[in-house]
């Protein structure tokens, strides 16, 4: 089963019409803050436009398996946020960093994918 956690209500709309439509049985919205959660780890925890990668991987670590994965989306390669989450957070890997085409969208955007060891 995959456990889709929001914090925003326009997202979980969204995503509960989208599994309506899509037949997607499987797929659970939940309106939650993270840290508020109390359930079983995930193998891949995805953000979008969220916050800096380490508050991310801090906020989100007790909701992710061993050697589970974070991927956020980003625009620009966020060369900082990287060197923060180095030196705050070295256990955690970043495996990629892979450049999105979004079509439409004049503005770069990457997918940043971490590994919890």
């Amino acid at each position: 089963a995959v456990k889709q956690v929001l914090n925003s209500l326009d997202h979980v709309a969204f995503l509960t019409q989208a599994r309506v439509e899509l037949g997607l049985a499987n797929l659970e919205c939940v309106h939650a803050r993270a840290e508020d959660l109390d359930v079983a780890p995930f193998d891949l925890i995805v953000s979008r436009a969220f916050a800096s990668l380490a508050d991310f991987v801090r906020v989100s670590g007790q909701l992710i398996a061993p050697g589970g994965w974070w991927a956020a989306m980003k625009g620009a390669v966020p060369k900082a946020e990287l060197a923060e989450l180095a030196r705050t957070l070295p256990a955690v890997r970043v495996v990629d960093i892979v450049k999105l085409d979004v079509p439409r969208l004049g503005a770069e955007r990457h997918l940043i994918l971490l590994q919890r060891p």
